[in-house]
């Protein structure tokens, strides 16, 4: 955000002029402090909002705005599809379950169905893609446990040693 409290456009303007060309990068706010003399009327304030926040500074009109958004911003709008699209499946199971049980006669009986038939598709999902994967990070993940084993012991039996020289050059600093 930008306040100009000049009461002399022309030497606003004149100002923010010589902001532009003395070597500030554009896009970035500046502050400046106003002077001491308070004659004057024509001082120009910049103050930027968003950095003094925390946030990203704003955009100056000079400068258009990038095209470009921002990974939060995506995250932000996968999470809201990702929750949409569960509401949805939600409601179309509800809608199926309450279909199958007008047409059995019995909602406990289609319910259990549909549970039955949903676990046999995601056991069968598991054996057919997903077990190989599965496998290979159990197998990862052993030998990372196996070698932070042998770290381990490989510590502690330094650290042994480390404590019988000690223990031996205290014997014989006391002697």
């Amino acid at each position: 955000m930008r306040r100009m409290a000049a009461q002399n456009p022309a030497s606003a303007r004149n100002e923010s002029c010589e902001n532009r060309h003395s070597g500030e990068p554009t896009g970035n706010a500046s502050r400046r402090k106003p002077d001491t003399d308070t004659s004057r009327s024509d001082r120009t304030v910049d103050i930027d909002l968003g950095e003094l926040l925390g946030g990203r500074s704003a955009a100056r009109v000079d400068n258009p705005p990038s095209r470009d958004r921002s990974s939060g911003g995506f995250v932000v709008v996968f999470l809201l599809f990702g929750t949409l699209v569960g509401i949805t499946l939600l409601l179309l199971l509800t809608a199926l379950v309450v279909w199958l049980s007008q047409v059995m006669g019995s909602f406990i009986v289609a319910t259990l169905l549909l549970a039955a038939l949903f676990a046999l598709l995601a056991a069968g999902l598991y054996l057919g893609a997903i077990r190989e994967a599965v496998e290979r990070i159990r197998a990862r993940a052993e030998t990372v446990y196996e070698v932070a084993r042998l770290a381990r012991s490989g510590y502690e039996w330094i650290s042994d040693k480390i404590a019988l020289v000690s223990s031996i050059y205290r014997m014989v600093r006391k002697e």
